[in-house]
C-alpha cells in the first residue's frame, strides 16, 4: 500500500476518532491517493468510510469527489460523491444513482458510507454493486467489473469535507456487519476482524440468506431465459434509457431493472407474457420465475374482507400454460417497492412454479403466464430452467426482505432510588401485527443518553401471529443527575432476514426543584368565585353578561417560560360543560387509561377510529356517529359501541354497525 497526500491536506480534529483528513473549503492543493494493488486481486470487496461536512446547504447535492476507484490507467471506474451520489463509468456512458437522504445532510453532518462489490452478489449470475448509508442500502446496480480497481482517490481540492476511519476489506460485508462497523470505536483491528468474521457467519446462516444462496447456485447451474427476449417493446423496462439526461448521464434510480439479470425487466400488466426455452435432452426439470411485486394494502379494508390485516390478501394470482396446456395457478407475494429512500434496492425474488419438477421432452417449449387478479401486477426478470427445485420461503410473504415491525407502546413506568443510583423502568408492550410469526435479537444503544445508561430485560423475543409480549427498558443514572433528558435507541434485528427496526424511548430526569409558574396579569379572584358558584347549579340567570365576558377571557401568560395560555376559546355551548365536568371528575389514572397509546409509527392499519372510518367510507378521517355505548355512561371501559351514518356509497340503507370488545 502506498499513500500520497497533497500539501493542502490537513490532519486535524474534529474527527470520528483522533484526527481526520480535511479537504478544507480554502485548500486549493488538498489531495489524497491510496494505491492498493491487492484490491485488483480480490474477488469481492468493501470500502467504508466516514465523512464530515464542512460546507453543505440543505436540499442541495454537490458532486465533489468523496471517493473514486481508479484502474491501472488512472481512469475512474466508480465515484462516490460528497452527497452519496454513485457514478459508474462504463465506456462512454456514465450511470448515475443518487442518495435521496443526502438532500438533508447539512454543515457538520457526520455520514457513514460504504460500497460493496460481489461478482455473484445477486441470486442470478450477475455481479452487484451496492451503496450503503449508515448501514442501510440506498443504491444497487447489476454490472460486470471489467476493470479491476488498483487505487483510491479521496476527496478533491476545496471539497469542504473531511474523511476518517477508512476501511477496505477483501470481501463484501453484509448489512449487519456494516452496522457493527459504523458503530465501532477503537483501533483494535484484530478484534474488529474477528467480530466481523463471526458476524458474517451468523448472517450467512439466516434462513433468508441460505435460501437466496441456494437460488444463486441454481441460477449458475441452470439456464436463464430473459423475460425481455419475447416481450413487446412497450412492456420492457430498462435500467439505462436509450438517451442520457441533460447532464449526459444515464439514470438508474428507483428502477427494478437496475438489479435485474440483464438490466431489463418486463411489465406486461394484463397482457400475457411468453417464455420460449429449449431443453437439450428429455428429463425432469423445474421452472421458476424471478419477479418483483410492489407492496399494497387493501384500499377499503375491512369492507368486503374477512382478512385480519389490510395486507393479508396482497398477492397476484397467475394462470400458467405450458405448451398450450394449463399447467398451474400460482400466487406471487409482494417482494418490495424499488426505492432507495426505503432501502428497497433489490426487491427481486424467485418463485418455483408448481413447487415440483416435471417431465419435459427434448426440444423447444413455450411457457405463457397471464395475470388474473391482485392488488398490483408483477414485473418479470427471467425464467429459470434447472434440474432441481429451489426452496420456498418458510411463509409465502417472507419472499419480501422487509418485515412489518411490531407495534410498540409504553404500558407502564416505575422509578426507584437504590443507594446512589436512580432506576427508571419502562414496561414496553410489543404486538405482532402479522399473520406470520416473528422473532428478534434486541439491542439497546446508549450513545444518545449518556451519562444515563439504558438496557433491556431480554435479548431475544419471539411472537406468534398477533401475539403481545412485554419487556422492560431500564434507564440507570446517578442519583445526583438532575434536569437531564435523552433517548435510548432500541434495535430489533430480525432472526430470519438481516433487517433492523429501530424504536426510540425518551427518559426525563426532572430538575431538583421547579418554581411554580404564576399567571400574569393576576387572576380575578371575584370572578373565579362567581364561576365556581355558578358551576354548582348552572342557573341560567346567574350567568351574568359580566361573567360570560370573563369566561370568554383574554390570553394570559405564564411568567415561566412566558408562553401564552388560552382561556376558553368560545362561549359555553352544547355539551361542552358536561364534557368539562367529566374530565374534571376523572382521576389521573383514569385519564391515562382513557388516552390512546400510540405505536412507534403512524400506520393506519385499522385500529381504533381509523379502522371505523376506513370500514365506513374507505377514509380514516371520515367516521360515522356514535349512537350508543355499553355500559352506558362509561367511556373508559366500553364493551360495545354502535355507530350510524348516511348510506355507504352505492347503498340506500342507513349504515349501522356494533363493535364488540374482544371481537372487533
Amino acid at each position: 500500500m502506498k499513500i500520497a497526500a497533497g500539501p493542502g491536506l490537513q490532519l486535524r480534529p474534529p474527527a470520528i476518532q483522533g484526527k481526520a483528513a480535511w479537504f478544507a473549503e480554502t485548500a486549493t492543493e488538498a489531495s489524497l491517493r491510496i494505491d492498493l494493488p491487492a484490491l485488483a486481486q480480490a474477488d469481492s470487496w468493501t470500502i467504508a468510510l466516514w465523512q464530515i461536512l464542512e460546507v453543505k446547504e440543505w436540499l442541495t447535492a454537490p458532486e465533489d469527489n468523496l471517493l473514486t476507484l481508479l484502474d491501472e490507467a488512472n481512469k475512474p471506474i466508480i465515484k462516490l460523491s460528497k452527497s452519496g451520489g454513485l457514478f459508474i463509468y462504463e465506456g462512454e456512458k456514465t450511470v448515475h444513482l443518487d442518495c435521496f437522504d443526502a438532500l438533508y445532510w447539512v454543515q457538520g453532518s457526520r455520514e457513514h458510507l460504504a460500497l460493496t462489490w460481489q461478482p455473484d452478489g445477486s441470486d442470478t449470475t450477475a455481479g452487484l454493486l451496492r451503496a450503503y448509508w449508515k448501514a442501510r442500502p440506498y443504491a444497487a446496480l447489476s454490472m460486470k467489473l471489467t476493470r479491476p480497481p488498483v487505487a483510491l482517490q479521496i476527496g478533491q481540492p476545496m471539497a469542504a469535507l473531511a474523511v476518517d476511519d477508512l476501511y477496505v476489506f477483501d470481501t463484501a460485508l453484509g448489512q449487519r456487519s456494516l452496522w457493527e462497523l459504523h458503530r465501532q470505536a477503537g483501533t483494535d483491528r484484530a478484534a474488529l476482524t474477528r467480530q466481523l468474521a463471526d458476524r458474517e457467519q451468523t448472517e450467512a446462516d439466516r434462513p433468508t440468506a441460505t435460501r437466496r444462496a441456494a437460488w444463486a447456485r441454481l441460477a449458475r447451474q441452470g439456464k436463464l431465459v430473459e423475460a425481455e427476449r419475447n416481450a413487446q417493446g412497450e412492456h420492457v423496462q430498462r435500467a439505462l434509457a436509450e438517451q442520457p439526461d441533460k447532464n449526459d448521464r444515464y439514470q438508474a434510480n428507483d428502477n427494478p431493472a437496475a438489479t435485474a439479470s440483464g438490466r431489463a425487466c418486463v411489465q406486461p400488466g394484463d397482457q400475457p407474457l411468453s417464455f420460449a426455452f429449449e431443453v437439450p435432452e428429455a428429463g425432469e426439470y423445474s421452472l421458476a420465475l424471478r419477479y418483483v411485486l410492489d407492496r399494497r394494502m387493501h384500499p377499503l379494508w375491512p369492507q368486503g374482507s374477512e382478512a385480519k390485516t389490510p395486507w393479508t390478501d396482497n398477492y397476484a394470482e397467475l394462470e400458467i400454460h405450458l405448451d398450450g396446456t394449463k399447467y398451474a395457478n400460482e400466487r406471487l407475494y409482494p417482494t418490495g417497492s424499488c426505492q432507495g429512500h426505503r432501502g428497497d434496492v433489490e426487491p427481486w425474488a424467485w418463485h418455483p412454479i408448481g413447487n415440483r419438477t416435471l417431465t419435459l421432452a427434448a426440444g423447444m417449449h413455450m411457457l405463457k403466464i397471464r395475470f388474473l387478479k391482485g392488488l398490483d401486477r408483477p414485473s418479470y426478470d427471467a425464467l429459470l430452467v434447472s434440474a432441481e427445485t429451489g426452496p420456498r420461503a418458510s411463509h409465502p410473504r417472507w419472499v419480501d426482505q422487509y418485515r412489518i415491525p411490531p407495534a410498540w407502546w409504553v404500558a407502564g413506568k416505575k422509578t426507584v432510588v437504590t443507594g446512589q443510583k436512580r432506576i427508571d423502568t419502562y414496561t414496553v408492550t410489543l404486538r405482532n401485527r402479522c399473520d406470520e410469526p416473528c422473532s428478534y435479537e434486541i439491542l439497546a444503544d446508549n450513545r444518545r443518553i449518556r451519562p444515563q445508561q439504558v438496557r433491556v430485560s431480554v435479548d431475544q423475543l419471539a411472537l406468534k401471529p398477533f401475539e403481545e409480549k412485554s419487556l422492560q427498558v431500564v434507564f440507570e443514572s446517578p442519583v445526583s443527575l438532575k434536569n437531564h433528558s435523552g433517548w435510548g435507541n432500541i434495535f430489533l434485528w430480525n432472526d430470519d432476514v438481516s433487517l433492523r427496526q429501530k424504536y426510540r424511548l425518551w427518559n426525563l430526569i426532572p430538575a431538583a426543584s421547579i418554581k411554580h409558574p404564576v399567571l400574569s396579569p393576576a387572576p380575578d379572584q371575584e370572578m373565579q368565585v362567581a364561576l365556581r358558584n355558578w358551576l354548582k347549579n348552572r342557573d341560567p340567570v346567574g350567568l351574568t353578561p359580566e361573567l360570560q365576558q370573563w369566561i370568554r377571557s383574554r390570553n394570559t401568560t405564564l411568567s415561566t417560560p412566558g408562553q401564552p395560555v388560552n382561556g376558553f376559546p368560545r362561549e359555553f355551548a352544547g355539551e361542552r360543560l358536561q364534557a368539562l365536568d367529566l374530565w374534571m371528575t376523572m382521576s389521573d389514572a383514569e385519564i391515562e387509561q382513557y388516552l390512546p397509546d400510540g405505536p412507534s409509527e403512524h400506520n393506519g392499519y385499522g385500529s381504533g377510529w381509523e379502522r371505523m372510518g376506513i370500514e365506513y367510507s374507505g377514509l380514516w378521517h371520515k367516521t360515522p356517529q356514535v349512537k350508543q355505548i355499553a355500559p352506558a355512561g362509561d367511556i373508559d371501559l366500553v364493551t360495545s359501541l354502535t355507530v350510524e351514518g348516511p348510506p355507504q356509497k352505492g347503498k340506500t340503507e342507513t349504515y349501522r354497525k356494533t363493535y364488540v370488545a374482544g371481537k372487533d
